[in-house]
């Protein structure tokens, strides 16, 4: 094949693009036209050629993966659950090759594919299942997940994982080829970048959500979920992970009767073996038992963390909208600080546990209840309070008067850093103390200090902050901006 020109690749680019946009703009389908159904296998055939250059196969990927969704295929189009004698049927080679390539955009790309790909066979057709098992997809995104070297694509490979996982067929392979509960705790606690932490909080919610997670895991995924919300350098992060554990609130009301949001007038109770009436005394007295369970697997500690006024102004928001209807039942049931009793102490929520990890193989956690793994002499408890060393002004001083490549030579090479994580476990607070926190007024608290974030990041407040700052005298403004 002739290799293409410049100006030959950027047309065929803006081609692919142009008919993209045209099917997003306006929602084109096979009832539109019945040449949409060529579109697929169009697309196809043209990314079939080896020599493409990233751009353009990019391009490409994105228009399979428009016209697989809006079902641009003659057997889509007519609801035909099969993959045979169909372009479906030959898009897996073509996508593990895709996963292989250089590029990492092309990567990107075709994981996006294999997400659609995924998310139909779960609702619409099952037979696309077999596509993804024999192109042997659930592994290579664990891989991909684990060792990609560019963030971007370890972020996508977690979004096809979070989708497989809803799927019954791949979950049992995760869980019998893969350790797939340390492998996503481990990317949520070690990886470095803060758009790949973000979608491991995405699918451990899921797995919680949509799987029943083993009692030997649960301590492991609480600690690391508790850690995520409240200690993660990223609020996407902690604001993600704080999905998790609504979902964890959902859950026990779940088993405690509620439906859709409410409880019914009657429900079956497990433990007694007979019909129950769902009263207001005994609503009460079964959201009470929620609480105590939160109490112990650390949610309430995480909520009220949150909700605090250092916390980030964005986690604090979404805090308060997944707890909101929660707060709202308990209201209603006249949950009381009165009808709690406290059973178990609170942790100090500044405590940290210490765990050196060089070679990231497991999760520790000293305080879980479900199932506890041992620590090792490499692991401590500290509180920061007790271990924080004041800093002398002499301190401050020789370094502000050290040359900055004095400083870069004194820095340790990256090759010499062992990397180590300040796990922070979940806390255990009363759930009386935490009823009595909760009923403020925290909607009005958001607010005031959405007001403060936004006057002081105006301009008249730098302006007032100048003016003061030049009849101070012996001061550097430099210091200050």
């Amino acid at each position: 094949m002739v290799p293409l020109t410049g100006e030959a690749v950027s047309f065929l680019v803006l081609l692919l693009t142009a008919i993209v946009e045209l099917i997003k703009g306006f929602s084109l389908t096979w009832k539109d036209s019945v040449e949409t159904v060529s579109v697929l296998e169009i697309a196809f055939n043209c990314l079939n050629f080896p020599t493409w250059p990233a751009k353009v196969v990019v391009k490409g990927l994105e228009l399979v993966d428009v016209a697989i969704s809006k079902y641009m295929s003659p057997n889509m189009a007519l609801l035909i659950d099969k993959v045979h004698d169909s372009v479906m049927g030959l898009l897996g080679p073509m996508l593990y090759a895709k996963l292989h390539d250089v590029h990492w955009e092309v990567r990107d790309s075709a994981l996006e594919v294999i997400c659609t790909i995924t998310r139909i066979s779960n609702k619409k057709f099952p037979s696309y299942r077999k596509v993804i098992q024999e192109a042997e997809f659930p592994s290579m995104v664990i891989r991909l997940a684990k060792k990609d070297s560019e963030a971007f694509v370890r972020a996508s490979a977690l979004k096809c994982l979070k989708e497989m996982i809803q799927v019954e067929d791949f979950w049992w392979d995760f869980q019998n080829n893969y350790n797939i509960f340390e492998e996503i705790l481990n990317i949520l606690v070690y990886e470095p970048e803060g758009i790949v932490r973000t979608e491991a909080a995405t699918v451990v919610a899921t797995i919680y959500e949509y799987q029943d997670v083993p009692e030997s895991h649960l301590g492991n995924m609480y600690d690391v979920a508790s850690h995520a919300a409240t200690a993660d350098l990223h609020w996407e992060v902690k604001a993600k992970a704080l999905m998790f554990w609504s979902k964890v609130i959902e859950k026990h009301l779940t088993h405690q009767g509620m439906i859709d949001g409410t409880f019914p007038e009657v429900t079956f109770s497990k433990e007694n073996r007979k019909i129950v009436t769902l009263n207001d005394a005994e609503v009460k007295k079964r959201l009470i038992k929620v609480l105590e369970q939160l109490s112990a697997t650390g949610c309430l500690a995480v909520f009220a963390a949150a909700l605090q006024d250092d916390s980030d102004l964005e986690v604090a928001k979404t805090a308060l909208v997944l707890i909101k209807d929660f707060v709202a039942m308990l209201k209603k049931y006249k949950v009381t600080e009165q009808d709690l009793v406290l059973s178990t102490p609170v942790s100090p929520l500044d405590s940290f546990i210490t765990s050196p990890f060089p070679s990231a193989s497991s999760v520790r956690s000293l305080d879980s209840q479900y199932g506890t793994m041992s620590p090792s002499s490499d692991v401590f408890q500290m509180d920061l309070v007790q271990a924080s060393t004041p800093i002398n002004d002499t301190i401050l001083e020789s370094i502000l008067d050290s040359e900055d490549i004095g400083l870069l030579d004194s820095l340790p090479h990256s090759s010499q850093v062992t990397e180590t994580v300040n796990l922070r476990t979940k806390q255990v607070m009363p759930n009386s103390v935490f009823i009595n926190f909760i009923y403020g007024d925290l909607d009005g608290r958001l607010k005031e200090r959405s007001r403060w974030l936004k006057q002081i990041g105006s301009f008249d407040s730098l302006l007032d902050d100048i003016l003061k700052d030049y009849q101070v005298e012996g001061v550097n403004s430099m210091d200050c901006y």
